[in-house]
């Protein structure tokens, strides 16, 4: 039987969170593989609730095509300002840090996991050289897939596929080889940039 193929979809630029993308995270107390993934938090506006609405008809359609049994109310990966509790951003008792930081209020966010590491590109659809590092707090648009599950809790949960840099606000400054940036277009912000000679002979 032929794997199911899912459709992607570029999500708008906005914070990175949680960022493992040029190494993976690891395993949630020792359990399962580690993986690379990141939360992307964006502006809340009826033009992005709109087009989540599409990609989740889209995704559910998709399901269904490919003989994945969702429930009627699945749940959406994309997560909005009203699911969010004012308890969500005080630290539990004995817990150093809440359970949302400051920057995620009034925003929808949204996580997409991977076993393999994402293409990283800059906006000109380059692949980000290895000392390039995107990490939480940087601007980024991602690359997700569509990935249905049924079953207890069924939904769509999101594959990770690219990260691209926008705009690097970390002081730190990856990944060589091809990259598929199906789905981005050039547009204004982070390029890479150019190996000096020295770097060049060392290639």
């Amino acid at each position: 039987m032929a794997k199911a193929k899912y459709s992607f979809f570029v999500t708008p630029a906005g914070i990175a969170k949680y960022c493992f993308v040029n190494t993976p995270s690891a395993p949630y107390e020792g359990k399962g593989d580690p993986q690379y993934k990141v939360t992307v938090l964006l502006d809340d506006t009826p033009e992005l609730r709109s087009q989540i609405d599409e990609w989740m008809k889209q995704a559910a359609a998709e399901a269904k095509a490919n003989g994945v049994k969702l429930k009627k109310q699945f749940k959406n990966p994309f997560e909005y300002p009203e699911d969010q509790d004012e308890d969500d951003f005080i630290p539990a008792e004995g817990k150093d840090r809440a359970k949302f930081d400051e920057d995620f209020r009034g925003k929808i966010f949204v996580t997409a996991k991977s076993k393999f590491k994402p293409g990283l590109i800059d906006t000109t659809r380059e692949a980000l050289p290895e000392d390039i590092k995107v990490m939480s707090g940087d601007v980024v648009r991602a690359k997700l897939e569509f990935n249905p599950y049924e079953g207890f809790g069924s939904g769509i949960s999101l594959r990770l596929k690219v990260v691209q840099l926008i705009e690097k606000n970390t002081a730190f400054s990856g990944g060589d080889g091809y990259v598929n940036t199906d789905g981005f277009d050039d547009i204004d912000g982070y390029v890479a940039p150019e190996p000096s000679e020295e770097e060049k002979e060392d290639f």
